[in-house]
């Protein structure tokens, strides 16, 4: 798959995830305001784990910045209708406010997991970012699955228990 077709894949998905989110029925935590040619906007509030660079991130000039930041920008570029305003928060935060309405959308390097898929919502296809993977030393370029990692003997640097990188290695 070309870049492009990658991007406007993204795009498009990403569209549709804040359309669903945006509809929601909580008026608490979103607003509108009017264009100049006194059309409404809705505003939705797009939260973002600031502590995710360089997925998402709070820039030196204190803005959001970040691939997921950029993302929904474009996003934003096809929903004139809407206006994002970008909130920047913790990782667990996201999650709960979102749960709970006091953001519409929010954008983080989130695992799936059974848990979440039932309060989330996610796409068919993974997109985006992610750090799970294995960095292997040139000469073990025979690896190639976590089978063959344990049949080789070789083992993982420590990851914490709350890193979802850990649940992949489990299961």
């Amino acid at each position: 798959m070309t870049k492009k077709k990658s991007l406007i894949s993204m795009i498009s998905i990403f569209a549709l995830l804040t359309l669903l989110a945006g509809c929601s029925t909580s008026t608490t935590s979103s607003g509108s305001s009017a264009k100049g040619d006194g059309t409404k906007v809705r505003i939705i509030k797009v939260a973002f784990d600031q502590a995710s660079r360089p997925i998402s991130y709070v820039d030196d000039n204190g803005n959001p910045a970040g691939y997921e930041i950029e993302v929904m920008k474009e996003v934003n570029k096809l929903l004139p209708q809407y206006k994002f305003e970008y909130v920047g928060t913790t990782s667990d935060d996201l999650l709960l406010g979102v749960e709970q309405g006091k953001y519409q959308v929010g954008v983080k390097n989130a695992f799936y997991t059974d848990e979440r898929a039932k309060k989330y919502i996610y796409p068919k296809e993974f997109i985006g970012l992610s750090s799970t993977g294995l960095v292997l030393k040139k000469k073990n370029q025979n690896i190639k699955s976590l089978e063959d990692f344990a049949s080789a003997g070789l083992t993982l640097a420590p990851i914490a228990a709350n890193n979802a990188q850990y649940t992949v290695i489990d299961e």
